[in-house]
Order: C-alpha cells, then sequence, then structure tokens
C-alpha cells in the first residue's frame, strides 16, 4: 500500500523519519565516517534550515527524525543566505 511521505495539509508541525543503508555490504561507516556523516548533518542543519530532533548511525545504515519548518517562517534575507 502506497503512503505519501509529505503531508499534503500544512501543520503546525511535521517530524519526518529519515533512513538510508548501505547496499551490497561492501562498506561499513566507521568512527571516521561516522564523524564525517555526523558534521555533515549538521552542517545542513545550519544551511538548509531542518532541525535534527534524533538520530543513530550504525554500522551501515542510520536513522534521523528531522522538523522543516514552514517556509514563511524565514526573512528574505535568511532565504537568500541558504540560497
Amino acid at each position: 500500500m502506497y503512503h505519501d511521505r509529505v503531508k499534503r495539509q500544512p501543520v503546525e508541525r511535521t517530524l519526518y523519519p529519515i533512513t538510508n543503508r548501505i547496499t551490497g555490504g561492501s562498506m561499513t561507516f566507521g568512527d571516521q565516517e561516522k564523524q564525517r556523516l555526523r558534521r555533515l548533518m549538521f552542517e545542513g542543519e545550519k544551511r538548509c534550515g531542518y532541525e535534527i530532533w534524533d538520530y543513530v548511525i550504525m554500522g551501515n545504515h542510520y536513522h534521523a527524525l528531522i522538523y522543516i519548518p514552514k517556509a514563511d517562517v524565514m526573512s528574505r534575507a535568511e532565504v537568500l543566505w541558504r540560497w
């Protein structure tokens, strides 16, 4: 059964579950890769405007729970800076 992941009705707060997995088992996240992924996630949080509420990074996949604020919350200057 198909379910939309993006809510069609505007709501005050919507959290999105994100997950990604390495295919084929050819590579796993070591300590350095986990640190790099963590740094990229939080750099993206500052730059793209989402908020990371929770996350876990395991050997071959990760999960994150993020919040994306409504676009009208940001000022024009902030939108241009992020762009």
